[in-house]
């Protein structure tokens, strides 16, 4: 393979995350730094009911779950943010968040151009790649909610293959705080 197939592999994993950061900037809009802050008016206070409704039928909502900054501090939130970048078809991400450190020189310009053409291929319903994306999606999303096996250093987790919807494992593995997805 030459140095010029190389580049442009790199130069289409860099394009994709930069379409990314495009895509949240616009859609995080910025108030101008002169504008003063929006007063919203208070409503006047209702009037007290007359018949409350008893404590028993008040209905009591759970509180969402804690919102983590970083999604790969936690071993959950990280099997959620998977799932979500692989349901978006944001495979640029997915390889630069969950790879795990090291495995790029591992894998070296060759293999991650042929990871790229995997994963475009990933988008396309009907391929083999597309069935095992949307499998390992449901796996994922089955995995969420289940308390996985640690090892004894607690920086390996596994979801057991029931939880994860299909026959093989969920396998994370933590490094210096963060986990990422060690079955690939």
């Amino acid at each position: 393979m030459s140095n010029r197939s190389i580049y442009l592999g790199i130069v289409a994993c860099l394009a994709g995350i930069g379409i990314w950061l495009w895509r949240v900037s616009i859609a995080t809009p910025e108030t101008p730094p002169d504008s003063p802050p929006e007063v919203a008016e208070m409503p006047a206070p209702a009037a007290p009911q007359e018949n409350p409704p008893p404590l028993a039928a008040v209905e009591v909502v759970p509180a969402p779950p804690p919102v983590v900054a970083d999604p790969q501090l936690d071993v959950h939130t990280a099997v959620a943010d998977i799932a979500a970048l692989l349901r978006v078809g944001d495979f640029a991400n997915f390889i630069a968040r969950y790879l795990p450190p090291g495995m790029i020189n591992q894998i070296g310009p060759d293999g991650l151009l042929q990871m790229a053409q995997t994963m475009t291929r990933a988008n396309t319903p009907g391929t083999r790649e597309y069935q095992d994306t949307q499998q390992m999606i449901q796996a994922l999303e089955a995995s969420k909610t289940t308390e996985p096996s640690l090892n004894d250093t607690g920086d390996q987790a596994a979801f057991p293959p029931s939880a994860s919807g299909g026959s093989s494992r969920i396998r994370m593995i933590k490094v210096d705080g963060r986990w990422y997805l060690q079955n690939f």
